[in-house]
């Protein structure tokens, strides 16, 4: 989606990693008593993959899910990966939603999406980035999804400020901002933290290392 505030300095010519591979760091980190898989990005709706990498952690029942914003590049409807993904097993899903999303995913997108997910009885969190001068706020989301029926009540929100980590750093339009009130702002707001297997082979503890 290139938002400009990713903690995650990920580029449009990403790796994807092996399906193998990843199987197989998934039944490893289970064997060493891993109990929660967590599958972020990028985007990973758009791993064609990403279905079996759900099954291999519900066949050792293990509790999994995903960080999505709900897109994908060939802009085709979610919803039935989304289904798939159930079906596969997968419980949760953290749903993230501010202004550069909103460039490439309507809001009606997302809410449809979310309002799957809560009939899919899948637990949903949805995380927002707020800084100054953005129109894409928690309240502004949580308007449109009672509008189509999302019991908001049932979902887990948090905010967050303005990230200064990754492709956030490089970013100079709100650097006033951030000299105003870099005090303010947490160092790492994701509240799904997961260890993070890499395309190179590298382990970080958390997936915005």
């Amino acid at each position: 989606v290139g938002c400009f505030h990713c903690s995650i300095s990920a580029t449009k010519k990403g790796f994807e990693q092996n399906t193998k591979i990843a199987k197989n760091a998934i039944n490893e980190a289970i064997e060493y008593g891993v109990s929660r898989i967590h599958l972020s990005g990028g985007e990973p709706l758009l791993y064609y993959g990403l279905p079996q990498l759900v099954e291999v952690a519900s066949n050792k029942n293990v509790i999994s899910g995903i960080t999505s914003s709900t897109f994908t590049d060939t802009l085709e409807d979610t919803r039935p990966i989304l289904i798939e993904l159930k079906k596969k097993g997968m419980k949760y899903v953290m749903l993230s939603y501010d202004e550069p999303h909103s460039k490439r995913v309507s809001i009606s997108q997302f809410c449809e999406f979310t309002k799957l997910a809560q009939e899919l009885d899948l637990e949903v969190c949805i995380f927002v980035t707020e800084y100054q001068g953005t129109s894409i706020t928690a309240d502004y989301i949580k308007k449109e999804c009672v509008k189509i029926g999302v019991d908001i009540e049932k979902i887990d929100w948090t905010i967050a400020d303005y990230q200064y980590e990754g492709r956030g750093e490089k970013h100079t339009e709100i650097e006033k901002y951030k000299d105003e009130h870099q005090d303010d702002y947490p160092r790492c707001p994701i509240v799904l933290s997961a260890a993070t297997l890499n395309p190179d082979g590298k382990v970080f503890l958390c997936n915005c290392s």
